[in-house]
């Protein structure tokens, strides 16, 4: 979750506004904290520590890792927040330190370590234990959206419109409808399509990278959690849903499974816009605008 958070506030009040933002900015910075497991205060990083062992979670934190299985189920696991032993593996390939893939041995390792089946969660007592030494979760995805969709809580509360922008791929909107534009990846400056959002969130996952030039280059971002293998599906995912963990789950997914989540994605009521790798924009479903207003 480290990124930029972007609010845009309106309330009839303008001091009612900005203290409904200054709660709403301290609930992000509070979640970046909770949810780190870099944070060794944090209940993800105890439960790494835990060997094994069933650790009492927070309501929120419990209730977020369920619904982390709930969607991983729902994608058909192309999105698991127990992937971080994975994502450890392509972890210098990802930074530009080396060109070459991890070991086939390094990737069965890290498969050995990620799957549902390796968080157990106990509603009776409200723990959680991890079914292997090496497993490692990462809620960057829904951990980013969840701490939108909680902003957007506060903000309601006070009666406030707004627009929640995060990390230039999470967005979500309250009051009146606005349009906005979603970029091309592989070129600046460019839209690849524009999307009205009125009381729901947008979600774009990307491979593709800007450069500093403005070219583009396609990077080792996603990791199918189910083979190891990198996400080659799709080039760019974008997805509506009626909030920000919810689409933000999906848009990964999609990146990893491309169309052939369509019937889910459709079960699901969500609508998805992708960009395979071919460069050809596949509308999944609902209403995307052009790029260029008629």
């Amino acid at each position: 979750m480290r990124c930029r958070f972007e609010l845009l506030v309106g309330h009839p009040d303008r001091r009612e506004a900005r203290a409904a933002a200054e709660e709403a900015v301290a609930e992000i910075a509070r979640l970046g904290s909770s949810l780190n497991p870099h944070d060794p205060s944090s209940e993800v990083a105890r439960l790494h520590q835990a060997g094994g062992q069933p650790v009492p979670l927070s309501p929120e934190t419990w209730r977020l890792l369920q619904r982390g299985q709930l969607l991983a189920a729902a994608t058909g696991h192309a999105f698991d927040i127990t992937v971080g032993a994975l994502l450890a593996a392509y972890a210098d390939l990802k930074a530009g330190r080396t060109t070459d893939p991890p070991s086939a041995a390094t990737v069965a390792a890290a498969l050995a370590a990620t799957g549902p089946a390796q968080l157990r969660l106990e509603p009776g007592s409200r723990t959680a234990s991890l079914g292997h030494l090496a497993t490692r979760l990462d809620l960057g995805a829904i951990g980013k959206g969840y701490a939108v969709d909680r902003a957007v809580e506060l903000l309601q509360g006070y009666g406030c419109t707004a627009l929640v922008h995060a990390g230039t791929s999470s967005v979500r909107a309250i009051g009146p409808a606005v349009t906005v534009g979603l970029a091309d990846p592989r070129a600046a400056g460019r839209l690849l399509a524009r999307r009205t959002l009125c009381h729901s969130a947008l979600s774009v996952s990307t491979r593709t990278i800007q450069a500093p030039d403005g070219t583009a280059s396609t990077r080792a971002h996603l990791i199918d959690p189910r083979t190891g293998a990198l996400a080659e599906a799709a080039t760019l995912a974008a997805v509506v849903a009626p909030d920000a963990t919810t689409a933000e789950a999906w848009s990964t997914a999609l990146l990893v499974d491309g169309p052939r989540l369509a019937a889910a994605l459709r079960a699901a009521g969500l609508e998805a816009l992708l960009l395979d790798p071919a460069g050809a924009t596949v509308v999944l479903a609902g209403d995307w605008l052009p790029a260029t207003p008629a």
